[in-house]
């Protein structure tokens, strides 16, 4: 386990450009350290660590004021609360509608391709409108005055606890999260590259088509597209982050 100090830093300097981490991290060692030094006398280390820290302030907000910018779309102070709500919807809620459509396929009995689309389909929307609703919520909050409210339901920079902080990561991206774009990438490349139209009837069970007539026309320049696609998700696989270029493509 590291330390609270190790986390914190690593929370900061994780969002600042690489040519600044180094330096920026021994800066705050060391007033950590001092704040830490000059501590009540006979106060426990440990929670003159975290004294030090919440001093500090929020990871995000601090690694806002080394950047010399706030966030353009929600500020500093809702930051910290739209990620964290962001975050939580994004784990429950997409998953929860997948569910639903995969029950309501399997109750209906469409094709499996059909289920699996519907599904599909559903994570991704629901996924884009939580992202979307979520966002705007906070920016109206954040431009009509009601901050005091939402940082009292959600939670604001100040309200966070160092213990809560992750282990450092040596990689941006897990190598489980890598592995899985790369062969969700793969798949759908193959797919596209298969000599047959999927779909029709096979030994009296009806398959869906997979694509429209317009994009079956097209599957050409799909396929040119998700070939890049799987060079980038290979590429953030072996490097362990996304870089410019990755997430363009």
């Amino acid at each position: 386990m590291s330390s609270l100090t190790d986390r914190y830093v690593h929370a900061v300097t994780s969002q600042l450009p690489e040519a600044q981490r180094a330096d920026i991290a021994e800066e705050l060692r060391g007033t950590i350290e001092d704040t830490v030094a000059a501590s009540p006398e006979g106060m426990d280390p440990a929670e003159a660590e975290r004294q030090a820290l919440l001093e500090l302030g929020h990871p995000i907000a601090l690694a806002d004021n080394y950047r010399g910018e706030g966030r353009s779309l929600i500020g500093p102070r809702l930051y910290p609360a739209w990620l964290r709500t962001l975050k939580a919807l994004l784990m429950w809620v997409p998953a929860l509608v997948g569910a639903i459509m995969l029950v309501v396929g399997v109750i209906d009995r469409d094709p499996p391709l059909e289920v699996l689309g519907g599904v599909v389909n559903g994570v991704l929307y629901s996924a884009l409108m939580v992202a979307f609703w979520v966002t705007l919520g906070f920016a109206i909050a954040e431009r009509t005055g009601g901050e005091a409210e939402v940082l009292e339901v959600f939670g604001g920079p100040d309200d966070w606890d160092p213990a809560g902080l992750p282990e450092p990561q040596r990689r941006q991206v897990s190598w489980g999260d890598g592995i899985l774009s790369v062969v969700v990438n793969a798949f759908l490349l193959t797919i596209l590259l298969l000599p047959g139209r999927l779909g029709g009837d096979l030994e009296g069970f009806a398959w869906g088509q997979i694509f429209t007539d317009t994009a079956y026309s097209l599957r050409w320049v799909l396929a040119v597209g998700m070939a890049v696609s799987l060079l980038a998700s290979v590429f953030v696989l072996a490097r362990g982050r996304w870089t410019w270029p990755t997430a363009c493509s």
